[in-house]
């Protein structure tokens, strides 16, 4: 495997200062500068059973390996009412795909590395960001409006859950998607997927970059 040359990248994320460490919009945002090391990519550890605080936790279908194809599934988008909702597939986005998926955006670590993911794709204009949960179209919709989230396409799983129940993410004693980091390419093959063993904790998000750098994706500053 070809080194990557570790760089620095500074760009700005914004947080909401509460004490989880995010910054709450109503009382305005503040912008904190952070420096990104993007490590050397590294094959992901991925660990079973996942736990949440502690305890095991199953999944309803094998988890994702690299290698297999997802299946097109629909998936709603964000929208202020029920009669508004309009829906996608993954086969609608061309080109690589980072996909998160997460158990809720209403909750800290959601919305941190949501927002990362918001920053980090004008490094990788050629990248896809895509964030999956089962969050209502309209909880999405609030959320990107009250966290300016224009970069990450969010797309909800809550009317059919056929996405985390397809592809290995969901959680039955939640009802709620387990949080991993995906690269798919444009056949919808996963060449890339990291699951976190401890779902409150946070994706890796800077190996998943470190992949994308390792593809070639990365626009140079």
């Amino acid at each position: 495997m070809r080194r990557i040359c570790s760089f620095l990248v500074v760009f700005a994320v914004v947080f909401l200062l509460s004490g989880c460490g995010i910054t709450d919009n109503n009382h305005g945002k503040s912008v904190i500068q952070m420096q990104l090391d993007i490590p050397v990519y590294s094959s992901p550890d991925n660990s079973f059973p996942l736990m949440v605080n502690g305890e095991a936790v199953s999944l309803d279908a094998d988890p994702l390996q690299v290698g297999d194809v997802l299946d097109d599934v629909v998936l709603d988008m964000p929208a202020p009412t029920f009669d508004t909702v309009e829906s996608m597939q993954l086969s609608d986005l061309t080109g690589y795909t980072l996909i998160y998926t997460l158990p809720s955006l209403d909750t800290p670590v959601c919305t941190r590395q949501t927002q990362e993911l918001q920053a980090a794709a004008e490094l990788f204009p050629e990248v896809n960001f895509v964030v999956i949960s089962a969050d209502t179209p309209f909880a999405l919709n609030r959320f990107c409006i009250d966290k300016d989230i224009t970069t990450v396409t969010t797309l909800s799983d809550a009317r059919t859950r056929a996405f985390a129940q397809t592809h290995g993410f969901y959680l039955p004693a939640y009802g709620l998607l387990a949080r991993a980091v995906m690269v798919i390419n444009n056949n919808l093959e996963v060449l890339y997927v990291d699951y976190v063993q401890e779902v409150t904790a946070e994706v890796d998000l800077l190996n998943a970059f470190a992949y994308l750098n390792y593809l070639g994706l990365m626009e140079e500053k």
